[in-house]
C-alpha cells in the first residue's frame, strides 16, 4: 500500500479553517504520545495532537488506516496492534481528514527500537560530480522506503534529481527531471507536498536571485513534470514553507524573501499557484530569512514564524491572510527554525541555533502566541545551525541535530545530535564529520535502513553523506592538527572505538585512505574482533609534505561487519594557524552615550607571513554600536600577533550585537553588550 510519506524540510504543513464547506488539511504536532516503543510489546493507544482535526479523521500507520477515535479538533487517538510493533522499524504517522477538501497531514516518525544511551553514526558518502544543491528525504515513488530528492548544485537551473532508496541505507543512481521553473540562477529552496491532491508527492522549488517559485508535479515513480513558475520579489536567499492557509484542503506557499515582507501564494489545487500577496514582517530593514509554521495561539488557524535579526509571528486569519508581525524578543541572530513541543507542556515551542554564537536557543510557548524568555543550551560549535529534530535515541524525548565549526578553528567538523532532556534543554553527544572533509552544512533525517533508528542526511557542497546509526562508537570521530611545519611530525592524538551494540564486531582491515593519506601516520591496538562493550585505541600523527598554507585531510578506515562499514576517523592537518581571540567579546552593561573598550588578538601561528592589511569589518545586527582601531601590519609575520581595540558605544537601550572579521580571513569575534 502507498505510504503517506510527506517529509517536510524546515516546516510543518497543515490546516487552516474550513472554507465553503471544505475540510482543511490537518496539522500534527510533535512529539507523539508515546513517541517511540520497544519491539515485541503489547497493543497500545497512540495519541496524536495537533490542530484542525475533523470528525471522521483517520490516523494512518505507514499509509494504512488504524481504528481512530476523534477526541476534538486538537486530538485524535489510534489503536496500534502488537503486530504493528513486532519487529524493528520506523513507522510514518499521518492524519487524513475526509472529503470534501481534507487530505493528509505532515508526517511524524514513530521509531520501534530499544532506547539507547549512546549514539554512534557511520557515514556513507555519495559523491555528486556537479555539486550538491539542496536535498531532503521523501518517498517520491510511494514504496514505503525513504528516497532523497534534490537539486543539482551547478546545473540546478535545469534538473531535479531523485535518489530512490533501497531500504537498506543505499540508493540508486539519480533519476533526473528537467524543470522550466528556474532562470540562470540556483535552486535555494526545495520542499515537497501533494499540490494537486492525486496522492503523489510533488516538488516545490524556489530559485535565487531571480526568485521563481514553481511546483513540479510528481509522476509517482521518482520523475517530475516540468511545471510553470510564479515570480516573487526578493533580495536574499529565500526560505519557503507550505501549508493550507485558507482551509480549503489545498496546499499554499509562504516565502521569506529577504525583504521586510512575507509573500503568500495560495494554491489552486492543480499544482499551480496564485500571484503572491505580501504581508509585513515588521522588521525595520530587510532581513526576513527563515520560516516555521504552526498554530501558536491555539485558535485553530495556521500562523507563520519568520526570523530576520529577530523572531516575528504573523498570526493567521484562517482565510489565507495574515496580521502584521509581532516580535518575539531574541538575544542573537537566529538561524533555521524548529517548531515542536520540546518541554512536553502541550504548547508549541521554538528552537534555533544562534548563527553567531555557540548556543542553542529555545523559546517556550505559552499557548497564546507569547513565549517565555529564551533558554540557552551550550553548543560545541561556533555559528550553530540546527536543521532537524526527532527522537534519535528512542527515549521519548525530542532531540535536535545541529552543525557548525568548533570555536577558533577554520576546520568544519560537521554536526552533533543534541539529546533532549525532556524539559527543553539539550546535551550534545557525539560530534560527527563529513567524510570528504568539506564540512557539514546542514542535515535532515529519516530511517534509511528501517532498523528503528533515525539516520541523517548531510549536505556539504560536492558530497552527500548518509549517516546511519551504528554500533561502533568512535570518540572523537575527528582529529585536527594545526600549524605543523613541513618535514616534521606532530604530537600524537588519540581516538577510542567502542562496541556499544549487543553482538561481536569482526574487524577485517584498518587503513589510511583519502587525498593526503601519505602525510598521516596511524597506530592501533585493535585485534580482529570487538566483543560487546570492548574498546580499542588509535593514535595518529600529522607529517606534512606540502608547502604552506594548505589544509590536508585523510581518514582511518575501519572495515568490519557493523552497520555502515567502513567506519572512519577523520584526520585534518594544516600549516596555517591564524586566529582571532577571544571568539566572544562581552562588554556587559554600558550607559547609552558612554564607551567601553576591549581587546581582540590576531595571531599568526604559521611559518610564513599572513596578508592582513589593516581592513577589519564590523557587521551584524548593530554594527553602528561598535568600532575598532588596530596595530596590525599589512603582512603579519610568522608566529607574530597584533591587537585590535574594539569600542562599544551603545546608541539605544537594550541588547546590542555585532561581529568583527579580519579581511579575507575565515575567523570572527562575536561582540555583545547591553545599552542602559
Amino acid at each position: 500500500m502507498r505510504s503517506a510519506f510527506f517529509f517536510v524540510f524546515l516546516a510543518i504543513f497543515g490546516f487552516s479553517s474550513t472554507v465553503f464547506g471544505s475540510n482543511p488539511l490537518p496539522f500534527v504536532n510533535q512529539p507523539l504520545i508515546p513517541a517511540s516503543t520497544a519491539p515485541g510489546g503489547s497493543a497500545f493507544t497512540l495519541t496524536v495532537t495537533g490542530s484542525q482535526f475533523v470528525s471522521g479523521a483517520t490516523v494512518l500507520w505507514n499509509g494504512s488506516p488504524r481504528s481512530t477515535t476523534f477526541v476534538d479538533a486538537a486530538k485524535v487517538q489510534a489503536q496500534v496492534s502488537a503486530a504493528d510493533i513486532a519487529s524493528l522499524g520506523t513507522a510514518t504517522i499521518t492524519v487524513v481528514n475526509p472529503a470534501p477538501g481534507g487530505g493528509a497531514s505532515n508526517v511524524v516518525y514513530f521509531p520501534v527500537s530499544m532506547p539507547r544511551t549512546t549514539l554512534a553514526f557511520g557515514a556513507k558518502d555519495y559523491s555528486l560530480p556537479s555539486g550538491a544543491g539542496v536535498q531532503l528525504p521523501a518517498d517520491v515513488n510511494g514504496d514505503g522506503k525513504p528516497d532523497i530528492i534534490g537539486s543539482d548544485g551547478v546545473n540546478n537551473k535545469a534538473t531535479v534529481a531523485a535518489f530512490l532508496g533501497n531500504g537498506d541505507g543505499t540508493f540508486e543512481s539519480p533519476l533526473t527531471s528537467p524543470t522550466a521553473c528556474t532562470s540562470d540562477s540556483s535552486i535555494q529552496v526545495l520542499n515537497v507536498g501533494d499540490f494537486n491532491n492525486d496522492g503523489k508527492l510533488d516538488v516545490l522549488l524556489v530559485d535565487y536571485p531571480v526568485e521563481h517559485v514553481c511546483v513540479m508535479l510528481g509522476n509517482g515513480d521518482g520523475t517530475f513534470q516540468r511545471g510553470s513558475s510564479v515570480v516573487v520579489s526578493a533580495n536574499e536567499v529565500p526560505s519557503a514553507v507550505v501549508g493550507d492557509f485558507n482551509g480549503d484542503g489545498k496546499l499554499d506557499v509562504a516565502i521569506a524573501t529577504g525583504t521586510d515582507d512575507v509573500d503568500v501564494l495560495l494554491g489552486n489545487g492543480d499544482g499551480t499557484l496564485q500571484s503572491p500577496i505580501a504581508y509585513s514582517s515588521g522588521f525595520n530593514y530587510p532581513e526576513t530569512s527563515y520560516m516555521g509554521v504552526g498554530d501558536f495561539n491555539g485558535d485553530g488557524k495556521l500562523d507563520l514564524l519568520v526570523d530576520g535579526g529577530g523572531l516575528v509571528l504573523l498570526f493567521g486569519n484562517g482565510d489565507g491572510t495574515f496580521q502584521t508581525g509581532v516580535q518575539i524578543p531574541a538575544s542573537y541572530e537566529l538561524d533555521q527554525l524548529l517548531v515542536a513541543d520540546f518541554n512536553g507542556d502541550g504548547y508549541l515551542d521554538i528552537a534555533s541555533g544562534d548563527s553567531e554564537t555557540a548556543y542553542i536557543s529555545v523559546f517556550f510557548g505559552k499557548g497564546d502566541g507569547t513565549f517565555q524568555p529564551e533558554v540557552e543550551s551550550p553548543s560545541p560549535f561556533v555559528e550553530t545551525r540546527c536543521g532537524s529534530f526527532g527522537d534519535f535515541n528512542n527515549d521519548g524525548k525530542l532531540d535536535i541535530v545541529c552543525s557548525g565549526s568548533p570555536a577558533r578553528s577554520f576546520i568544519n567538523f560537521g554536526g552533533s545530535v543534541f539529546l533532549g532532556n525532556g524539559d527543553g534543554s539539550f546535551t550534545p553527544t557525539q560530534v560527527f564529520s563529513d567524510p570528504s572533509g568539506a564540512g557539514l552544512v546542514t542535515s535532515t533525517f529519516a530511517d534509511f535502513n528501517n532498523d528503528g533508528q533515525l539516520d541523517l542526511l548531510g549536505l556539504t557542497g560536492y558530497n552527500m553523506p548518509i549517516y546511519l546509526q551504528t554500533t561502533l562508537d568512535t570518540q572523537p570521530q575527528n582529529l585536527a592538527f594545526q600549524s605543523q611545519p613541513v618535514g616534521t611530525k606532530s604530537k600524537r592524538q588519540g581516538s577510542t572505538v567502542t562496541n556499544i551494540g549487543t553482538f561481536t564486531i569482526n574487524i577485517s582491515s584498518i587503513n589510511l585512505v583519502g587525498a593526503n593519506a601519505g602525510d598521516f601516520i596511524q597506530t592501533n591496538d585493535c585485534g580482529s574482533a570487538l566483543t560487546p562493550g570492548a574498546s580499542c585505541s588509535f593514535t595518529a600523527q600529522f607529517a606534512p609534505s606540502q608547502s604552506p598554507p594548505v589544509l590536508e585531510s585523510a581518514q582511518i578506515a575501519i572495515t568490519d561487519n557493523a552497520v555502515s562499514s567502513p567506519q572512519y576517523i577523520d584526520l585534518f592537518g594544516s600549516n596555517t594557524g591564524e586566529l582571532l581571540t577571544p571568539h566572544v567579546l562581552k562588554f556587559g552593561s554600558v550607559p547609552v552615550g558612554q564607551n567601553k573598550n576591549a581587546t581582540v588578538t590576531l595571531t599568526n601561528n604559521s611559518g610564513t607571513g599572513l596578508p592582513v592589511g589593516k581592513q577589519f569589518n564590523i557587521y551584524g545586527s548593530d554594527p553602528q554600536d561598535f568600532s575598532q582601531t588596530n596595530n596590525c601590519p599589512a603582512t603579519l609575520g610568522a608566529h607574530k600577533s597584533c591587537t585590535i581595540r574594539v569600542t562599544f558605544s551603545p546608541t539605544t537601550i537594550g541588547r546590542r550585537t555585532g561581529s568583527l572579521t579580519a579581511h579575507d580571513l575565515p575567523y570572527k569575534t562575536y561582540m555583545i553588550g547591553t545599552g542602559e
